[in-house]
């Protein structure tokens, strides 16, 4: 039996765009149990056609612009694996996994794809004790709010100037976007990785004036890996008398829950949560057949049962890292849905 319509709503944004999930902060009247969420993500994962309710019809979900690049990216992402099993590795081969994360570059930045106009874009700014990070400048004259996000990639690849096209997009909508460049592991301790997000944030707490960032309307957010490592973040700062504070917490496709640390004998970040943490508003996104949905289902269960103001925005068929591919419809609608929920928040 489906949830009452009073706890718990299920949208069709549009025939081809998905399904949102979304809530807002609990009143003393409202309330709404976990195996609602539970229900909606049973919802999601099912078929390749959704149901319209004023036809009475099946309808397509993923449109076919985005069903040909999830096919495309299959097929290179299998390629690359093939030739990773050809040279007798495994993604488990950190040289490996950096080179299956390299194919992904194309489909990140595309040539034939024109990206969003900002004001100023500085692909290794310098802030402090060498740190450097990519940062997008909207146009105005600012401050404006800043979000400070922590790239994917496993904790292990990537830099983030090669996410250009999707960080120009997010300061589309009127944040400063500072993607910090954080040490990889195994070659630096996990510790090390915490150690410069927080000199990023540190830096904007003092100087975000310089870039026309508003400190005091930060947003922390994470996409794959950096999702776990932003929250972790978030709870060290919260931990702080004198640790920074944000106005909300973004997590689009994000291992959110911290279980890759878990798995390498850290503490569960979602053991760390109780009725007394002080969580700024938070937005997860992810797909349906994205390898951290289970993350994101353990997350959102978590925050409903301590009735924490949350959305979740799950969209059906959309693969991990869908948000950050130029050329898929749906990315569009999932950057514009989570910006204007931070918009909200810094209002």
């Amino acid at each position: 039996m489906l949830c009452q319509p009073t706890f718990c709503s299920i949208k069709v944004v549009k025939p081809t765009l998905g399904f949102t999930l979304w809530r807002h902060q609990y009143s003393s009247q409202e309330r709404r149990s976990a195996s609602c969420i539970e229900t909606f993500a049973i919802i999601a994962a099912m078929g390749k056609r959704g149901y319209d309710f004023k036809t009475g019809s099946a309808m397509p979900i993923v449109s076919e612009n985005d069903a040909q690049f999830i096919d495309q990216l299959n097929a290179t992402m299998g390629a690359a694996m093939a030739t990773i099993t050809a040279r007798g590795q495994t993604i488990h081969d950190i040289d490996a996994y950096r080179y299956l994360m390299d194919q992904l570059l194309p489909m990140q930045m595309p040539t034939d794809v024109p990206m969003a106009d900002v004001a100023q874009w500085h692909p290794h700014m310098e802030l402090a004790d060498g740190v450097t990070a990519a940062v997008a400048i909207p146009h105005g004259d600012g401050p404006f709010p800043v979000l400070v996000h922590a790239h994917g990639h496993g904790l292990m690849a990537g830099h983030s100037h090669e996410f250009e096209p999707w960080i120009r997009t997010l300061a589309s909508y009127g944040f400063v976007v500072v993607f910090p460049d954080y040490s990889h592991m195994p070659e630096a301790p996990y510790e090390q990785l915490i150690d410069e997000m927080q000199i990023a944030i540190d830096w904007l707490c003092s100087h975000g004036a310089a870039i026309r960032a508003d400190p005091a309307r930060m947003v922390l957010g994470g996409d794959s890996a950096g999702g776990g490592l932003a929250f972790d973040l978030l709870l060290r700062n919260l931990a702080r008398e004198d640790g920074a504070r944000f106005r909300a917490f973004e997590g689009m496709d994000g291992n959110v829950d911290g279980q890759i640390m878990a798995r390498k004998g850290h503490a569960s970040l979602l053991d760390q949560l109780t009725q007394d943490t002080k969580l700024p508003p938070m937005i997860l996104v992810v797909g349906t057949a994205d390898f951290t949905f289970p993350a994101h289902l353990r997350m959102a269960t978590r925050l409903n049962e301590l009735k924490k103001h949350f959305e979740w925005h799950v969209y059906h068929g959309m693969p991990h890292d869908f948000a950050k591919f130029p050329k898929m419809e749906i990315a569009q609608t999932a950057n514009r849905r989570m910006m204007t929920f931070l918009q909200r928040a810094c209002e």
